[in-house]
């Protein structure tokens, strides 16, 4: 029937049905978003998008999403033809939006959709850089800030050569600052030359300093926010600030440049737009200038570098800088804040900020300040920090430190969550002579756990001298430390305090002279940098992390557990060499060895070395058993001298077997071990001598970290009898000799020599009765390499299986044997 009318026999009708197809489509775009910004993803119904799509009444299109930050699916849920709303993501990487579907009312499934998936990208968009550097006087110049003769003496010296009547002179122009006192040889062109290729050691190279932080929830530069995000989040904001001398004096001029940078792909279509930068400066520092020019105190716009557009597209960056001036001495805080808006078609733009912090020390002409302390430490643990005050004038100077700031523990009060112990009072008083410096140690007690900080506050000139108020802390995360702390790594936290108490004394007095002005009091000490005192602090916790790795309880000490560290610690500090195949490029830490030699700090870490060594090696043990464990652990590394005599004790006698040591060609020596109150000689690089006692012998330790020529043990017993353990290196290195030396007719207060060669089987003794002896070496080279090696891999395998809580196998085993 057609219209309504009948159809006859014979009779064939025809009629138009449109059908219309309502499948579910997805775009297959790839979706690219920043990290916490909010993206979408648009899918068809009908061919059709958003209000031009039919409706579908009880319809619903659901996917799954996954990826770097989601542990388990999310599911979304979208109305067909419009878009799924892409939640702010926190992590970089690629995301997926899965088993995209349509379904009825009660949840059934209808259809597929096509494609079924769509990806998210997400990725760092707004990238910001912080740099300080110091102006040159073109850049000075170019300020408008003037810097003429009467901040600089100028000389010019003339060296003349003779060769008959006939005169060379060659001029050398020297600059002197005034405040400083600091030379500076005037620059002159010179042709560039490559150096010859070779393998030699790394430069001695102070690199600037890198504070790497994020900007966003959470991130470590401080406060941040934005606005106009769903939940208030914004994205995060890789940042870093770059300082190339963290250190300066009065009146010198900085410059803090903040860098941004668009980072999203070309095909983004991400911009940044209306960006600007402010800079908070404390009252010490004084804003001189601001590049592009505004009225100080300001926000800076930042611009295209190329195009100069005030927004930035995918691939472009902008800077701002501002030119400060150190008015005061101290530790300065400096903020940097950035805003940016956010761009992207299809979303609506929303408001980034930022905030980071850095700190810069400013030294007073006439003295510096300098702090070393733990990295972390514990709830009601106490724990000790010092304070390295050196008088860098050329007068006396009456310094008075006030750490009333600080309360006393027995008040009951606390600030920044610590306190001090009884032992350390609120005012230390000192009368320094030019050039001197003095450690302050604080004995404090932290009431939580967190990161110590500390600082110098501002200083006063009074009537009989100078008061500094100097201030300490411990934060759970967030304060920036100033470049004038010293923090001990992470792992350093596994050796006993007492023995980080006594070599934090030598590190921070090295890093004090690291960072101090260079004047002709403080060029007399060894010209450590901040490098040497760095890989120093590290092999410390590297110790650690060999005693984490090792321990089957963490935080439960274990003296035979720490034993293999604490025996390659002690040669490290001498600065001995682990593996033989670095031993020509490895730093050899000449000027460091030299302070260690010649500071009293030094005599302390010594002492310090000496009773973790009796504490884990004579542990129940007797010496013969402490000289097997010695020389198994180290008989792989590069050549050094062990030797120990040790013997009955002598009523009466403070050196019952008195030991020194004497290089044979340089004659340099060792003597009076370093737990003596005065006479310490430590001629001899790289050498110290300590006395080590077991419950029942008496005796002194010796050793010698780098090997550079034969030697002579001298031996003064007061009794006729005694032992000496010598470990020495044969001809090959990385072999090790070793011997016993049973002494049994020697003169009480007569020297007993032994001539130690290297690779020699025979000793000539001297001094003994019936001298020369000639004593034969019983005991083949010890070489244990293969041995050394697979146990220093067994600790990274322990330590990488702790992490990724699993069990490690032979393949896992090989691949670190690669790698190590």
């Amino acid at each position: 029937m057609i219209s309504g009318l009948p159809l006859h026999a014979g009779e064939i009708a025809n009629a138009r049905l449109d059908i219309l197809g309502l499948g579910l489509e997805v775009d297959s775009k790839i979706v690219t978003t920043g990290v916490d910004v909010p993206s979408y993803v648009q899918t068809k119904f009908g061919g059709k998008e958003n209000d031009e799509a039919p409706s579908a009444p009880g319809m619903q299109a659901i996917g799954e999403l996954t990826g770097p930050d989601i542990p388990i699916p999310i599911s979304l849920i979208a109305t067909p033809g419009r878009k799924f709303a892409i939640p702010a993501l926190h992590e970089k990487g690629e995301y997926q939006l899965s088993n995209i579907r349509l379904v009825d009312e009660t949840g059934a499934f209808l259809q597929q959709a096509t494609p079924s998936f769509a990806i998210i990208q997400v990725k760092d968009i707004f990238e910001t850089r912080v740099k300080v550097r110091q102006l040159t006087a073109a850049e000075l110049r170019e300020r408008g800030i003037t810097v003429d003769s009467r901040n600089y003496d100028v000389y010019e010296y003339v060296v003349i050569f003779g060769v008959d009547e006939s005169f060379v002179e060659i001029p050398y122009p020297v600059i002197i600052d005034k405040r400083t006192h600091q030379v500076v040889p005037a620059k002159r062109e010179s042709p560039y030359k490559l150096p010859p290729l070779s393998v030699a050691r790394p430069p001695r190279f102070v690199p600037p300093g890198i504070d790497e932080f994020e900007l966003g929830p959470g991130g470590g530069g401080g406060d941040s926010e934005s606005e106009g995000g769903p939940g208030g989040a914004g994205p995060r904001l890789p940042a870093a600030i770059i300082l190339p001398s963290g250190f300066g004096v009065l009146h010198q001029f900085f410059a803090v440049v903040v860098q941004v940078s668009n980072t999203a792909p070309d095909d983004a279509q991400i911009t940044l737009d209306e960006i600007t930068a402010v800079i908070g400066a404390p009252g010490q520092m004084r804003v001189a200038g601001v590049k592009p020019a505004v009225t100080i105190g300001q926000p800076v716009p930042i611009y295209d570098s190329v195009t100069g557009n005030t927004y930035l597209v995918a691939g472009a960056q902008g800077t701002a800088e501002w030119s400060l001036e150190a008015l005061k001495a101290g530790t300065h805080p400096v903020d940097v804040t950035v805003e940016a808006t956010y761009k992207k078609p299809g979303q609506e733009p929303f408001r980034l900020r930022g905030k980071a912090s850095t700190a810069i020390v400013v030294s007073d002409p006439r003295f510096q300040i300098n702090f070393s302390h733990p990295d972390t430490v514990r709830a009601d643990e106490n724990y000790t920090a010092y304070a390295f005050v050196t008088n860098l004038s050329p007068q006396s100077q009456h310094v008075m430190l006030d750490l009333s700031d600080i309360p006393p523990c027995s008040s009951g009060l606390v600030v920044d969550h610590i306190c001090r112990l009884a032992e350390t009072p609120d005012k230390f008083e000192m009368d320094m002579q030019p050039g001197e410096m003095i450690p302050v140690p604080y004995r404090l007690t932290s009431k939580i756990t967190g990161h110590v900080f500390a600082g110098a506050g501002s200083a006063n000139d009074e009537a009989l001298g100078v008061s500094v108020r100097l201030h300490m802390g411990v934060s759970e995360s967030g304060i920036p430390l100033s470049p004038a702390t010293l923090v001990m790594p992470h792992y350093a936290r596994y050796l006993p305090a007492d023995f980080i108490a006594a070599n934090m004394q030598l590190l921070g007095l090295g890093y004090s002279l690291a960072t101090a002005p260079l004047n002709q009091y403080t060029a007399k000490f060894p010209r450590v940098i901040q490098n040497d005192v760095f890989q120093r602090a590290q092999e410390i916790a590297r110790a650690g992390q060999r005693i984490f790795a090792t321990r089957v309880s963490p935080e439960v000490d274990n003296a035979v557990e720490d034993r293999d560290a604490m025996i390659h610690l002690s040669l490290d500090l001498l600065g001995n060499v682990e593996r033989v195949d670095h031993q020509a490029i490895a730093p050899e830490l000449f000027e460091w060895d030299q302070l260690r030699r010649q500071e009293k700090s030094g005599r302390r870490a010594g002492a310090a070395m000496a009773r973790e060594l009796e504490r884990v090696a004579l542990n129940g043990r007797t010496p013969q058993q402490f000289m097997n464990d010695f020389v198994t652990a180290t008989s792989h590394r590069t050549p050094f001298l062990f030797a120990y005599a040790h013997g009955a004790d002598v009523p009466g006698k403070t050196r019952p077997y008195a030991m020194s040591v004497w290089g044979a060609t340089t004659e340099e020596n060792l003597d009076v071990p370093a737990e003596a109150t005065t006479g310490w000689v430590r001629m001899l690089p790289y050498s110290e001598l300590t006395q080590f006692n077991t419950p029942t012998d008496r005796g002194e330790l010796a050793l010698v970290g780098r090997w550079t020529q034969n030697m002579r043990v001298v031996v003064v017993p007061q009794s006729s009898s005694f032992t000496l353990h010598l470990i020495y290196p044969d001809t090959q290195s990385g072999s090790q000799l070793r011997t016993d030396v049973e002494i049994t007719s020697a003169t009480p207060g007569q020297p007993v020599s032994v001539e130690v060669i290297r690779g020699s089987r025979t000793l000539i003794v001297r001094g003994a009765s019936g001298s020369p002896q000639v004593h034969e070496i019983a005991q083949t080279p010890l070489r244990v390499l293969g041995a050394a090696q697979d146990l220093h891999l067994n600790e990274h395998a322990r330590l990488v299986s702790f992490l990724f809580n699993r069990p490690l196998g032979i393949a896992d085993v090989d691949k670190l044997r690669d790698q190590f």
